[in-house]
């Protein structure tokens, strides 16, 4: 394998999804591109931000796992190379990435803001020199791209036949391609026009895209000097459903891409993957009889036998009175089949003056983010929901039984400190 070949993948969300049927599916994803990566001798491995779905990651399990993929990575001398996306920033230094970094497993070019700019560091490796632009909170890199505040350390100074990959994790419009043609909800996002595209000096033999979760452009090879991979699945519903339009509007699946810079122009290969996920959607008229309901559900998803299903279910004419029932017969479900089940109830008779739209929401942990946004909204707090999500995960603990009852609460209360900390660091530097 030549060494100015690497992987380029993006928005894994390690993480996501909580403790739904899909909680290791992301994880099993970085498993499935990793093993590809050592299988073929690959000597990079590029992800363009948003590694992990949260900055920090308590889950210990699901740590270890992590680190024991990026140890075998090292043993087998590959350099995983990342940028720090708007998922994995914290504005604290507690996040699980700089942990990576640490430990030498991960390597994070350096990026400093240096007065009103933003200065790239290069990272100069045996073959090709990396820079990174992180994803900042409410997509603040755009605003240094825009306006020409981004600088490049050391650029003019590497030699001419050196090749150069920025990896960026931002939202940008580039050769005529608009997110928003393809997927609607990229219309309601910060995404910056083609001129900001343009700002990024032509230096750069590849530009390494992340944040925008549909790939693009769509291609089975292309010659191409920058692409957004995709997500391998996702963090939500959204990502669920424009997997299966992925599939029935394109004929592909989710992606990882190899990126062959050997020659004058790069060459860009996808590689597509199912990663184990199959979802699949479908509708109901509610006729007031729960058993009908629970049966033809139960016949929808019993031929359902991939490692993870997940069925999109809408549910039209549904009673107010009878929302709690359908979503705990659904619960019931997905306990007894190996399914994640994403509900969307349509409520005939609506009449409460406030009643949290389940309409795009999946189990009781989204419906409980979306109260939750309602709250940050209404009071005017100048801090993330997830912050608040945190919070309440750490709250809602219980005390293991061979868990000494002072070391645990010990722990739990420094937990807490920390989150309240980065919710006033937040409501701060926001003010």
């Amino acid at each position: 394998m030549d060494f100015l070949e690497f992987v380029h993948t993006s928005d894994i969300h390690i993480g996501a999804f909580g403790n739904r049927k899909l909680a290791n599916a992301t994880l099993n994803a970085l498993e499935e591109i990793v093993q590809y990566v050592i299988e073929n001798n690959y000597k990079y491995l590029v992800i363009a931000g948003d590694l992990f779905h949260y900055p920090r990651i308590e889950n210990y399990d699901l740590l270890i796992s992590v680190v024991k993929l990026f140890k075998k990575l090292r043993e087998k001398k590959v350099k995983v190379i990342s940028t720090l996306g708007s998922h994995d920033h914290s504005p604290r230094a507690g996040y699980t990435l700089k942990l990576l970094n640490e430990a030498d497993l991960v390597i994070t070019p350096i990026y400093e803001y240096y007065g009103n700019n933003l200065v790239l560091h290069p990272l100069e490796t045996e073959d090709i020199v990396f820079y990174a632009l992180p994803g900042l909170k409410n997509n603040n890199e755009l605003n240094y791209l825009r306006e020409n505040r981004v600088s490049y350390s050391k650029l003019a100074e590497i030699n001419s036949s050196r090749k150069i990959v920025l990896i960026a994790h931002t939202s940008v419009e580039f050769a005529g391609y608009k997110p928003a043609d393809y997927v609607s909800r990229y219309g309601r996002i910060k995404i910056s026009s083609e001129e900001v595209y343009r700002n990024i000096p032509s230096r750069f033999n590849y530009i390494a895209l992340g944040h925008i979760h549909f790939p693009l452009p769509i291609f089975e090879e292309a010659e191409t000097n920058i692409a957004y991979p995709g997500a391998p699945i996702g963090s939500d519903r959204n990502d669920l459903y424009e997997t299966i339009l992925l599939r029935r509007n394109y004929g592909v699946n989710r992606r990882f891409l190899i990126v062959d810079l050997n020659n004058d122009k790069p060459f860009v290969k996808s590689k597509w993957s199912d990663f184990k996920v199959f979802v699949k959607e479908h509708s109901i008229v509610y006729n007031n009889r729960i058993d009908d309901l629970i049966k033809e559900v139960a016949d929808v998803v019993k031929d359902m036998n991939s490692e993870y299903n997940v069925l999109l279910l809408k549910i039209d004419n549904v009673k107010n009175d009878d929302q709690g029932k359908v979503l705990s017969e659904l619960k019931n479900i997905e306990k007894k089949h190996n399914v994640a089940i994403y509900p969307q109830l349509n409520v005939k008779n609506e009449s409460e003056k406030f009643i949290v739209d389940i309409g795009t929401l999946g189990d009781l942990e989204d419906i409980e983010k979306k109260a939750l946004n309602e709250i940050v909204e209404k009071m005017g707090l100048k801090t993330h929901v997830d912050r608040l999500v945190e919070l309440m995960n750490e709250l809602s603990k219980t005390r293991p039984e061979n868990a000494r009852k002072e070391d645990f609460y010990k722990q739990l209360f420094k937990n807490i400190e920390k989150i309240l900390e980065e919710i006033i660091y937040e409501s701060r530097s926001t003010s």
